[in-house]
């Protein structure tokens, strides 16, 4: 029996590594294609830097963060739904906007930007695929260059089972190996199947994931007791202890520096003095 874990296309990891890799930049196309329902000529995958607005705010860096030419596009996958949620995504692809005025210095010249949201937990009664804008009471715009998609993977899975394929493209990415084995697609489908089967086959890859998802069950566990004990300063060690034994795997397996410290957050003076 195969106890190994599998990761799917869900995954922070797999999702990014798919379809940021430059090799797939057809898909990646193709992924924005189907989920903005319109043919695209062209795609750049921006930098993925968020700035920070305050120490409160998740993470560094969005998902997949993309210039059709005719939008930025903000990818984003969210495993797990909560009520601040919405609040969060909207910080990420608002900083962007934000970014964008300063850098045109023209209100009337800036992009149109498109968040979309690959969301788990809304429950199976939401509608597939849920359009959001800044509108008043009387359904008027507020403003006409910012709109966010929501795909609920629930319902998607849910619809799947039941024979409805219409959103094929994100099934694919939520469905777990059994499924993911007897899954018929387009020709997008099936190459998406292929890249998460062959990432799952990659051992140092999968060994790098289990290892950033124990230092996460780590990070959560010490963050709960320092909170109950007043001392926080316990997980800021534990953090640092598991990046450093993360990082030292990596090494081994001659992962570049810049990516060690991407990962693990060290910097790289640190990260040389254990090699």
């Amino acid at each position: 029996m195969n106890n190994e874990k599998w990761f799917n296309g869900l995954n922070d990891m797999v999702f990014k590594t798919i379809l940021t890799n430059k090799k797939n930049n057809p898909l990646l196309k193709q992924f924005l294609e189907k989920a903005l329902n319109m043919k695209i000529d062209n795609i750049k995958v921006l930098s993925q830097d968020i700035p920070k607005g305050n120490v409160s705010e998740k993470g560094k860096i969005a998902d997949i963060l993309v210039d059709t030419g005719d939008a930025i596009c903000n990818i984003e996958v969210n495993t797990s739904y909560y009520t601040a949620l919405h609040r969060r995504n909207l910080t990420y692809i608002t900083s962007k906007y934000n970014e964008e005025v300063k850098a045109s210095k023209n209100y009337t010249k800036m992009s149109f930007f498109i968040q979309i949201n690959l969301t788990k937990g809304l429950g199976d009664t939401r509608e597939s695929l849920e359009e959001y804008r800044i509108v008043s009471k009387n359904n008027h715009l507020f403003v006409d260059n910012l709109v966010i998609l929501e795909f609920n993977i629930d319902k998607i899975m849910k619809d799947w089972y039941n024979g409805d394929r219409s959103f094929g493209f994100i099934a694919v990415f939520a469905a777990s190996k059994e499924e993911l084995d007897s899954m018929k697609g387009d020709e997008f489908m099936e190459k998406v199947k292929d890249e998460i089967t062959t990432l799952n086959k990659d051992r140092r890859f999968t060994q790098f994931l289990s290892e950033e998802e124990d230092r996460e069950i780590l990070n959560n566990s010490l963050y709960s007791e320092g909170e109950e004990a007043g001392e926080k300063r316990g997980l800021e060690i534990g953090e640092k202890e598991k990046s450093i034994e993360i990082a030292k795997n990596m090494l081994k397996d001659s992962v570049p520096i810049d990516m060690i410290v991407k990962y693990t957050g060290l910097n790289k003076t640190v990260i040389n003095s254990i090699k």
